[in-house]
């Protein structure tokens, strides 16, 4: 008889153990955060190059396509002023996948400056402010200012520019 009991007193907490196991957890919308993958941020981003700044000369501003593309924030720049050659931008960063903060290491490689007769200037990341990829819903938008420098015989050749661009 007291086993009998013990086995009805068992059966009957395992019963209600098993219903709360099944219950849907509670959980307010506040507390679920859409969070991307890095994929996400990637692709082409057109938009404006403004406060351009070529060894110290202010330039005008003019569009201009970014692309986030294997870890490489890539630009093959317009020509700009009387620019003897072209400004080619490769710069690896990373994207934070909760924030969209884009960061980079000031003085890697960023690209090259090519000039004519082939010579090929590398350029080097001087800073790289306020860079973020923002979730728009139906879009993405990034913006950032890059400052980068490259030295060919003795001359220096700083460029600095803010860019706004969507995807």
């Amino acid at each position: 008889m007291k086993k009998g009991i013990l086995f009805i007193a068992l059966f009957a907490a395992s019963f209600g153990f098993m219903q709360s196991s099944f219950a849907a957890p509670s959980m307010s919308a506040n507390s679920i955060t859409n969070v991307l993958a890095i994929s996400d941020y990637e692709g082409t981003y057109s938009g404006t190059m403004d406060n351009i700044i070529m060894r110290g000369k202010p330039y005008e501003s003019r569009a201009a396509t970014y692309k986030i593309e294997g870890g490489r924030l890539k630009c093959d720049f317009p020509q700009i002023g009387s620019m003897p050659g072209t400004i080619t931008i490769s710069l690896a960063v990373e994207v934070d996948e909760e924030t969209g903060e884009i960061t980079a290491y000031n003085g890697d490689e960023a690209g090259t400056l090519s000039l004519p007769l082939g010579i090929k200037v590398k350029l080097y990341l001087d800073d790289l402010r306020d860079a973020k990829i923002t979730d728009n819903g139906s879009s993405k938008q990034i913006e950032f200012t890059l400052d980068v420098s490259g030295t060919f015989l003795g001359a220096n050749f700083p460029a600095s520019v803010h860019f706004v661009g969507t995807k």
